[in-house]
This record gives structure tokens, C-alpha cells and sequence, in this order.
């Protein structure tokens, strides 16, 4: 890879990153609104996004043929269930952490994504992460202790939404299980023709269905119905935040999966870069460097070493004998 092909992935990689955070706080902004006008009804809240993006992706797959919806089978949805169930879990206890909090203190209650990633990846592969990544997890760590500590919470408490414990709570719960989510994705998508529009339309089709009869438990579209007929309700804010959300949490989803495939394939590059380098010292055979007059025809030597053995010039005069 040349310098001028390597500083263009970097910038690739920035600008994506940079849309990425920005769609996010965007995001966790128009959420809260739409809670904190309709903060008894989160489920089907959830719900409405996650139709949403299935619709998006029907859309998508119209427009080009790179979208590829998958066919629905049984055997398939049973595969796909552990990485679904996971998957709805941890978007519930987020949503839940995000009406209990405020909106800027919602990146600090869900902060311990990375060291939990971490720790389930290592116990899955019962692998020991390097002393960089856990030294990466201790910082983060810290920085979510240093959030919910109490001096941090009893400063919280002047402000004009207070943080909750139980949302907290929620907020290392979802987590734990975005975590989890992260480490079966690996294993779940071969089932899904290792394509992940084709595991997110899965997720998304298949959390929506899971969430369906606890929207019916919980009498959320009762309250919905009582919520529309009281003039005091800000529908409009309900609606136009769940399709905003909807849209940009389909558009971020697509983002996110850029990042991984770009910040893969820099890491990809140097590693192979690492792992190609001369593990010789500078003395030996294997760095000397070869004359172009001469061929190469490998002979084993003193030690491990191959060296060039014949000389063009004498390789042509046995040719002609």
C-alpha cells in the first residue's frame, strides 16, 4: 500500500468516523425528546424504529441489487435466534437507561461497553488480550467509575434531571449485552450468507416480533390511544422523532458497518505488514542482497540458511556440456 493510498483510507476512515459520532449525539438527543414527551411508551417506541428499518431495507433492495433481502425460513430464524434475543434485550435496557438519565450522561451509564467486549471475547476464545488492550479497558473503566461515583452523582443531582441508579443500571446491563451481541455476531453470520444486511434485516425483523407481545403487556397502545386524545400530548413530537430515529439509526447501521470493514482492513494491512518483516538479524543470509547476474536455485547450508549456489555464467556453460 503506497503512502498516498494509505493517508486516503485514513481520511476515509475520519470522515466516517466523524459522520458516525455526529449521527449518534443526534440520535441520543431526538431520543430523549421523544421519551421525555412520551416516557410511557419506550417499547413501542423501540418498536416503530425497528420496523422502520426493515421497511428501509425493503426500500433499499428496490433501489439496488447490493441490498439482498433474505429469504425467511424457519431453520434459519431458530439459528438466528440467540444473536435476535440478545440483540433485543440489550436495545431495551438501553432504552430504558436513556429515559432515566440525562441525555449527557448517557454515554457515561453505557461506558462500560468496551471493557465488557473485551472480557467476553477473552472468556469466549480463552484467549489473554494484550497489555495495550487491557490498559485501553482500564482508562475506560475508570472514566465510567469516575461518572457514577457519588461526588459525581451528588453534583448530578443540581442539575434538572437528576440520574437515576436503576438507569444505571440499565445502562451496564445493555452493555453487558451489546457485548454479548458483538462477540455471537461472528458465529451467527454464516447463517446469513455472511452477509450482515442480510443479518441486520434478521435482527431487526426478528426484534420487532419479540417485542410485539410485551408492547401488549406492558398496555402500551392503550396508553397510545389515551395519550391521542388528550390535548395535553405533543404527538407530533412522538411521530416525526420515532421516523428521524428510525431513519438515522438505519443510515448509522450501514455507517458502522463501513467503520469495521475500513478500520479491518488498516489493521489487516499492518499486521501482514508486521508479521512479513525479515526475522533475521541484519547479518544473515536471508537479507544480503542477491546480485541480478545470478539465479536462484535454494541449497541447504550450514544452519537454517538458503543461499544462491550458481552463477549464471557457469549455470549456461553446463547447459552447453
Amino acid at each position: 500500500m503506497t503512502f498516498v493510498q494509505e493517508n486516503s483510507q485514513q481520511l476515509k476512515v475520519a470522515g466516517v468516523v466523524s459522520f458516525y459520532m455526529g449521527a449518534a449525539l443526534v440520535m441520543v438527543f431526538v431520543n430523549k425528546a421523544v421519551l421525555n414527551s412520551s416516557p410511557d411508551l419506550p417499547m413501542l417506541f423501540l418498536f416503530i424504529q425497528l420496523l422502520l428499518a426493515v421497511i428501509l431495507l425493503h426500500a433499499s433492495a428496490l433501489a439496488t441489487t447490493k441490498v439482498e433481502i433474505p429469504k425467511l425460513e424457519l431453520r434459519t430464524a431458530k439459528k438466528l435466534a440467540p444473536v435476535t434475543l440478545v440483540n433485543v434485550i440489550g436495545l431495551v435496557f438501553n432504552i430504558l437507561c436513556l429515559r432515566g438519565v440525562d441525555a449527557s450522561f448517557f454515554q457515561i451509564a453505557r461506558g462500560l461497553v468496551l471493557p465488557l467486549t473485551i472480557m467476553v471475547s477473552s472468556t469466549v476464545t480463552r484467549s489473554v488480550p494484550s497489555v495495550r488492550v487491557i490498559l485501553a479497558a482500564i482508562i475506560v473503566t475508570v472514566g465510567f467509575l469516575l461518572g457514577v461515583a457519588p461526588q459525581s452523582l451528588q453534583a448530578a443531582e443540581n442539575l434538572r434531571n437528576s440520574p437515576d441508579l436503576t438507569a444505571i443500571m440499565y445502562g451496564v446491563l445493555s452493555s453487558l449485552f451489546i457485548a454479548v451481541h458483538a462477540v455471537l455476531i461472528k458465529s451467527s453470520l454464516p447463517h446469513a450468507h455472511n452477509s450482515t444486511i442480510q443479518l441486520a434485516y434478521w435482527q431487526n425483523l426478528g426484534s420487532a416480533i419479540f417485542l410485539a407481545p410485551f408492547i401488549l403487556l406492558q398496555g402500551e397502545h392503550v396508553k397510545l390511544q389515551e395519550l391521542m386524545s388528550s390535548v395535553d400530548w405533543h404527538g407530533t413530537t412522538f411521530f416525526w422523532g420515532s421516523l428521524v430515529t428510525g431513519v438515522f439509526g438505519f443510515l448509522l447501521n450501514r455507517g458502522l458497518s463501513i467503520i469495521v470493514i475500513l478500520l479491518g482492513t488498516m489493521y489487516y494491512t499492518w499486521a501482514k505488514s508486521v508479521e512479513s518483516a525479515p526475522a533475521h538479524s541484519p547479518g544473515s543470509a536471508a537479507l544480503r542482497p542477491i546480485p541480478k547476474d545470478v539465479e536462484a536455485s535454494p541449497t541447504k547450508l550450514q544452519g537454517d540458511e538458503t543461499t544462491v549456489v550458481w552463477d549464471a555464467d557457469e549455470k549456461r556453460a553446463k547447459m552447453d556440456e
